[in-house]
């Protein structure tokens, strides 16, 4: 569906954050996924 481009782990929220690049046609501006 996508790659992520990067990843870090939140001690404060107990939990691993990322952000991914979505591959079009996956999703559209505004739906969800």
């Amino acid at each position: 569906m996508g790659t992520v481009t990067s990843a870090v782990g939140s001690p404060a929220a107990q939990a691993n954050v990322a952000l991914a690049t979505l591959h079009m046609p996956s999703g559209l501006p505004g739906e969800e996924l």
